[in-house]
Formats: structure tokens, sequence, C-alpha cells
């Protein structure tokens, strides 16, 4: 192993979002009360080993989320950027 690592990622999922709401809350806006969606996730990062024991690893993450039932907008697909970084100890 190198003490750099690239790499890509990418996939198919699966998602279900449920809308729960109390009495006390107000209307949030134009919203189903539930969803089944699917999510393809794609991004890239890189790796990189420090010392002995650190690690680091930095990552953009997008997802798509075509044919979205959730919202009622003109826009049927949802669409998410992550950025993320973490830092870790290898024992």
């Amino acid at each position: 192993p190198t003490r750099v690592q690239p790499y890509i990622f990418g996939g198919v999922g699966y998602n279900h979002m449920a809308l729960v709401r109390t009495a006390s809350e107000s209307f949030a806006g134009p919203l189903n009360e539930d969803d089944n969606q699917v999510t393809v996730p794609a991004g890239a990062g890189v790796s990189a080993y420090l010392g002995k024991h650190a690690t680091v690893d930095v990552r953009g993450t997008y997802r798509l989320i075509p044919d979205n039932g959730i919202t009622i907008m003109n826009s049927t697909n949802i669409h998410q950027w992550v950025a993320a970084a973490h830092v870790g100890y290898v024992f």
C-alpha cells in the first residue's frame, strides 16, 4: 500500500422517507407524508496515512434522487452535495 490512496465510488441505493407531524407543529410547506426513493451516489476522495498511526480522509459526494415524491415542486429531482474530512488514529 502507498501512503496516499485516491479513490472513486458510485452505486445505487434505496431511501424510505416518512414525515411525522404533531398537532402542535405548524405546516412547513407542500410535503407528502412518505415516499420510497432510489438514490444514486457518486464521488471521489483521497486517504493519506501520516506517520505510523494517523489517517486523513477527504471526500466529496454527490447524490441524485430522481422522481422525488416527498416534496411537491416543479422539479422532481433532489440533488445533494456533501464534502467531508475525517482524521483518525489506527491501533
